[in-house]
């Protein structure tokens, strides 16, 4: 092996056992209690956060989202998202040139960047309201980019989006938005509705707010009011959220839980 490049090897052998060695000590650091109660709450399941006269209902209601969703092990190991050297143009304004990524089933994927750098332009790729002009996009392991409006409607039955702005109807009330989409899919009665709606309102942080207007909520809780409706969805795939923060203005829900 050249002295070089023997070099090169043993230093990033030694970066190696250095990180190796910062996180061996991180691991040993007591938590504060203050950190120990954040990590307990992070652990707690959403459905303890409801009330006992729902909680059988909401949790039958997760349970039955959860073998709708279940995939085999096989697909959990494929990419669920992926874009395959996209490429978009707005007249001579190139927004995404070459670009290539996958999330797989259960990861967490965040794209950064500043305005114009084609974020909102992916999401709407993703959604099917915007194509491609060369490359190709995948959801649940099919290529969307010939798909017309009448094949997208499965394909957004198994992907979420939760808009910055919350993106409710403004004319119903807080608990209508959230019974939307579980009215769509007709498979419960309205009692399960009801009671399945005040139980994800109260995971999100904003019990009792059932018969508000959209414009009696602050922008967080609009916020919170989407999550919530999001979840109602069960999409089978994923839930994206458009944001231009990290998520602390969602009122109600500590950043980090729902969303």
């Amino acid at each position: 092996m050249p002295d070089e490049t023997l070099e090169d090897h043993n230093k990033l052998q030694q970066q190696d056992q250095v990180l190796a060695n910062e996180e061996s000590a991180t691991q040993d650091i007591p938590l504060t209690a203050d950190e120990q109660a954040t990590e307990e709450m992070l652990n707690k399941p959403l459905v303890d956060e409801v009330s006992e006269d729902v909680a059988e209902e909401v949790g039958d209601f997760f349970e039955q989202s959860k073998e709708q969703n279940e995939v085999s092990h096989e697909d959990s190991q494929k990419p669920y998202i992926s874009f395959e050297h996209v490429f978009k143009s707005f007249g001579d304004f190139k927004v995404l040139e070459d670009v290539s990524f996958f999330v797989k089933p259960g990861e967490t994927l965040c794209i950064l960047g500043r305005s114009g750098v084609g974020k909102s332009v992916s999401l709407q790729m993703l959604m099917g309201f915007l194509k491609p002009d060369k490359g190709k996009v995948c959801v649940a392991n099919e290529d969307i980019c010939a798909f017309n409006e009448k094949e997208m409607q499965p394909i957004r039955r198994k992907v979420t989006m939760v808009f910055q702005n919350g993106a409710l109807f403004d004319s119903i009330s807080v608990g209508e938005n959230v019974a939307f989409p579980l009215r769509e899919k007709g498979e419960l009665e309205e009692e399960q509705i009801r009671q399945v709606v005040k139980g994800l309102l109260e995971m999100v942080g904003v019990a009792g707010m059932d018969d508000l207007l959209p414009s009696d909520l602050s922008t967080g809780m609009k916020r919170s009011v989407a999550i919530a409706r999001a979840l109602a969805a069960r999409a089978g795939g994923c839930a994206v959220r458009r944001a231009d923060d990290d998520g602390g203005s969602v009122d109600g829900a500590p950043a980090g839980r729902p969303d």
